[in-house]
């Protein structure tokens, strides 16, 4: 992950109150999946105190980092450009759907609606989804989609059936 991305994390959960560094390296992989190294998360720190975003305090053997004013605000920048950027990806999905004549994706929209608000929703069934597209896609570069189209709309059509039955129940 790019050190970038480490920054924004730390300061999101520096945000929502006083850290170690430990409890940030566990909070990140609870919610990401990916485990930042010690390597890569306290050079960070050391970084955030010097620029003065950030302030530790002895607690025994442990630092705990919190962020200072200046952290407060360069944080509520970045949220602000993650807001522009989830407005600006539902108007292209918009505009995109009306350019290819495509009624709108409620699957797209209610993903950038979660994430948007800082959430990654159908997480456990996001690549398996990504694989199946995958799959339709290799079928069309290698010209099968047309020929087998009735059955890839049959088993389309089994999985919502499943699907609204899921919901039935």
């Amino acid at each position: 992950m790019m050190n970038h991305k480490l920054r924004m994390l730390v300061l999101k959960h520096l945000s929502q109150g006083p850290r170690t560094g430990y409890q940030l390296i566990k909070e990140i992989e609870a919610a990401t999946g990916w485990r930042p190294s010690y390597g890569s998360v306290y050079p960070l720190l050391s970084a955030l105190l010097k620029e003065g975003l950030a302030t530790a305090k002895e607690e025994g053997k442990r630092k705990v980092y919190s962020l200072t004013r200046s952290g407060k605000d360069s944080f509520a920048e970045f949220e602000q450009q993650h807001d522009r950027m989830i407005a600006t990806l539902q108007e292209t999905h918009k505009v995109m759907s009306h350019l290819c004549n495509v009624d709108h994706d409620p699957f797209f929209e209610q993903f950038i609606s979660h994430v948007g608000h800082g959430s990654v929703p159908f997480n456990s069934i996001l690549k398996p989804g990504i694989r199946f597209r995958a799959e339709l896609a290799r079928l069309a570069d290698q010209g099968l989609l047309d020929a087998h189209k009735k059955e890839v709309v049959a088993i389309l059509g089994e999985a919502t059936r499943r699907l609204k039955a899921i919901k039935a129940a």
